[in-house]
């Protein structure tokens, strides 16, 4: 009897050992396929949320996401608009006549600082090809 139970121990702890390789060795597919299901979302917060409209100028393609109002249990009285400009390796940039939350606006970015008319930033960013740039907005 004895020598039964420790047979199927040690068959037990092969099972074991072989799905902890499996599920670490697989860990990126795994992480791609969990990505994919219709539950799971980045949190807008961190993606700026969905893009709700896009517009062209000067040769630059520029998004224009939802507005944002993070909170833990509801949403906050302070938020923010993430504006993405793609396709812009300048290290400077102004965009004339663009319209965000009805009102139209003048933005410009240096790597140093960036302005809008009538909106604050709160936070901005170059990387290699484009730019991402939030404007505070209140409810």
């Amino acid at each position: 009897m004895k020598k039964i139970l420790s047979v199927f121990a040690y068959i037990w702890a092969s099972l074991g050992t072989l799905t902890i390789l499996v599920a670490f060795i697989g860990m990126g597919s795994w992480q791609q396929l969990s990505l994919n299901l219709p539950f799971m979302r980045v949190d807008p917060q961190y993606s700026g949320g969905a893009v709700v409209d896009s517009v062209v100028r000067n040769n630059l393609k520029i998004s224009i996401h939802e507005n944002v109002f993070p909170g833990v249990f509801r949403q906050s009285g302070n938020g923010f608009v993430q504006i993405d400009v793609n396709q812009c390796p300048a290290d400077t940039i102004r965009i004339d006549s663009l319209l965000i939350n009805n009102k139209i606006t003048t933005i410009s970015a240096t790597p140093e600082k960036a302005e809008a008319d009538g909106f604050e930033i709160e936070d901005f960013v170059k990387l290699a090809d484009r730019w991402i740039i939030r404007l505070k907005i209140e409810k």
